[in-house]
């Protein structure tokens, strides 16, 4: 009588010794918590007595990352769908063999919206506007950043495609650090009046985004005001390259896009939320020191 088995069940590591389980707990711990193989091979080791080489585990995870692609792929349509974009990015260290150098490179995240709560992370050689303009082809909205040279000149180039929004956590910060060198009341001032503006926020965060929307519009636009005379008044006598000129002037020169939250209820006062993204690469940073490779 012919003995029949079963055909062989899918794997995400077809040709691998490790099995999935592992595999996903390489994956976590390594693109998660940026724990680098060498800290992953000793706690294998200890989980089951076997040393693994970090050539086995490396070829794990890349065969793992091809079957993975309809996933990024997935999540970054998801991402594209939103009504607004948070972006921002992060600098990493890539070895270039042969030089016994490495080279700067960058990590960028595009964080969706509350209806498309995903993130998309992304890798490039450079901090230029190529990079947003090739993950946000086909994307109509607002993008929420940090107003690096990049995205200003995105949006520039968009015909009206995309539009600045600005972010008060970076001008809280810059007001913020001109007090503790100029003694001129206006950072005080200015620092209270944005306090203000988060207190409002933090009240009304249960709410829905219309009814927020409306409460911006009832609070918070009288406080904006009241700020654009004080900031608008204090900048001819500031001096131009001190602290306090230059968080006059990240406020004043996108003043359009400072504002915009008080719109929609549905936009984000700050870009906190792609900052917090990026908080695990800049701790692994300390971890793993470089990246072994552009593909990796």
């Amino acid at each position: 009588q012919e003995l029949i088995t079963s055909g062989k069940s899918p794997s995400v590591n077809e040709k691998g010794i490790l099995g999935s389980s592992v595999v996903g707990w390489l994956a976590q711990a390594k693109f998660e918590r940026h724990l680098p193989l060498y800290r992953l091979q000793e706690e294998l080791h200890s989980a089951s007595r076997m040393w693994f080489s970090r050539s086995v585990l490396s070829g794990a995870l890349l065969r793992t990352s091809s079957r993975l692609r309809p996933l990024v792929d997935l999540i970054h349509r998801q991402v594209l769908a939103s009504f607004y974009l948070r972006v921002d990015e992060t600098t990493a260290r890539v070895l270039r063999p042969g030089t016994g150098q490495t080279e700067q490179v960058y990590l960028w995240v595009y964080v969706g919206d509350e209806q498309h709560p995903y993130q998309f992370f992304d890798y490039r050689l450079d901090r230029t506007r190529a990079g947003p303009a090739a993950i946000l082809q086909g994307f109509q909205g607002g993008l929420l950043s940090d107003s690096h040279s990049a995205y200003t000149a995105l949006i520039t180039r968009s015909a009206d495609r995309l539009f600045d929004l600005g972010c008060w956590a970076h001008a809280r910060r810059k007001f913020d650090e001109s007090c503790a060198v100029t003694s001129h009341p206006l950072a005080e001032e200015a620092l209270a009046w944005i306090w203000l503006l988060y207190d409002i926020e933090d009240r009304y965060a249960e709410v829905t985004a219309a009814e927020r929307g409306q409460v911006r519009l009832r609070e918070s636009v009288p406080i904006l005001e009241r700020l654009h005379e004080q900031l608008v008044a204090a900048r001819p006598a500031v001096r131009p390259s001190s602290k306090l000129a230059e968080a006059i002037g990240y406020v004043l020169n996108r003043w359009q896009g400072m504002t915009r939250f008080t719109t929609d209820g549905r936009y984000a006062i700050d870009n906190n939320a792609a900052e917090r993204s990026l908080r695990p690469a800049v701790i692994g940073r300390k971890n793993y020191e470089f990246f072994g490779s552009d593909r990796g």
